[in-house]
C-alpha cells in the first residue's frame, strides 16, 4: 500500500496545502482503482499477476466516437429535413 500512500500524499506547491490539484485527484483514483482492480483478480478470479499496461480507456473512447458520429449524422439529416422549401 506504499504506492496508495504516496499517492494520497501529494501536495502541490507549499507544504501547508492541504488541498489536491484535479490531477492529483484523478491520480489518487487510478491508483486506487487500479490496486483495487489487480486485487480483485488476483484474490478472486485466481490471475497469477495483472499486466497493469493492459488497462486503458481505448475501448471506451472508440465507444464515444462511434455514439458522437452517429449523433452528428441524425442531426445533419435532421436539419435538411427540417429545411423551409
Amino acid at each position: 500500500m506504499s504506492d496508495l500512500r504516496i499517492a494520497t500524499e501529494l501536495r502541490s506547491g507549499s507544504t501547508k496545502s492541504k488541498t489536491s490539484l484535479p490531477f492529483q485527484v484523478g491520480l489518487q483514483q487510478t491508483v486506487k482503482a487500479i490496486m483495487c482492480a489487480s486485487s480483485d483478480l488476483i484474490t478472486q478470479h485466481g490471475f497469477r499477476y495483472v499486466l497493469t499496461t493492459r488497462f486503458n480507456q481505448d475501448v471506451v473512447e472508440n465507444f464515444f466516437a462511434c455514439v458522437r458520429a452517429r449523433e452528428s449524422t441524425m442531426t445533419l439529416k435532421h436539419r435538411q429535413n427540417m429545411r423551409p422549401r
